[in-house]
């Protein structure tokens, strides 16, 4: 694939009648108390890093980790209670010439891209604060969040630099389907794609599952995989399945899981999408 041709692959609409498929419905109590609880915790620690600044610097490094925590709260929040209408009917594509690829939600895009630069900056702030103190003085909690901070930020600002990060999304090819996340992409041939399924437990998720584990491809593969994967308060990923949060998808999640199913038995549906003009 030439440069050229990366360039001039841009986002096309696709608008298409709903399947046969539906959303499934939240578990309302749960995700109300799990967001509740979430919220009330972020406002707690807030004014806790804000009430103990003890000068300018410290004040600037309370209100960073503040924002750091309100904008992951965030995410979580709409990436759970985005409106399923929000992308209903149209599949937004990228078409290049041996491939297609699904992008993510600019909306939720932006803001994972402003928590990785919150992510750099605290650390950052707090040296500086250092250097111009002599000491690490202010809110304990902030300094604290800020120094579990300071051996990811580095590390993820050389990954900034060598453009090793990207936009989450899913690509489809001739040999099977790829999910792409910021840092690591998985994959999954036509042939050992068992099953495509939304399911909410308690957000939305498009779900993959592959005949076995070993069906499952992942790059780069020094990053770490188990069987019954959990993220922190989130739902297990069996060692077969790929997992994509419905509300990071760009295009209407039904449409892309009919889409899926159809290239199980015909890996050539994708190049059937039409773009319009």
């Amino acid at each position: 694939m030439s440069a050229t041709d990366e360039r001039t692959a841009h986002r096309q609409v696709v608008r298409l009648p709903a399947g046969h498929r539906s959303l499934p419905a939240l578990p309302l109590g749960r995700t109300i108390g799990t967001h509740l609880l979430v919220g009330l915790t972020v406002a707690l620690a807030g004014l806790g890093f804000v009430a103990g600044a003890t000068d300018g610097w410290g004040v600037l490094i309370a209100v960073q980790a503040t924002a750091l925590l309100v904008g992951g709260w965030s995410v979580l929040l709409l990436g759970t209670l985005l409106p399923a209408t929000l992308h209903r009917g149209r599949l937004v594509v990228r078409r290049r010439p041996d491939r297609l690829e699904l992008p993510g939600s600019r909306l939720l895009a932006g803001l994972l891209v402003a928590l990785l630069a919150l992510i750099l900056l605290l650390p950052l702030t707090l040296l500086g604060s250092w250097a111009a103190r002599g000491s690490l003085e202010g809110s304990a909690g902030a300094v604290v969040l800020a120094l579990v901070l300071l051996p990811l930020g580095l590390p993820l600002l050389v990954q900034v630099l060598r453009g090793r990060l990207r936009a989450p999304s899913l690509v489809l090819d001739a040999d099977g389907v790829t999910s792409r996340s910021w840092r690591r992409a998985t994959a999954v041939a036509w042939a050992e794609l068992a099953e495509v399924r939304l399911v909410a437990d308690p957000g939305r998720r498009l779900v993959l599952r592959a005949t076995s584990a070993a069906g499952r491809r992942t790059t780069p593969t020094s990053v770490a995989t188990s069987p019954a994967a959990r993220t922190v308060g989130g739902p297990v990923v069996a060692a077969d399945e790929v997992s994509v949060p419905v509300a990071f998808m760009g295009s209407d999640a039904v449409l892309v899981a009919d889409l899926l199913d159809a290239c199980r038995t015909d890996p050539t549906r994708w190049a059937d999408v039409t773009t319009g003009p």
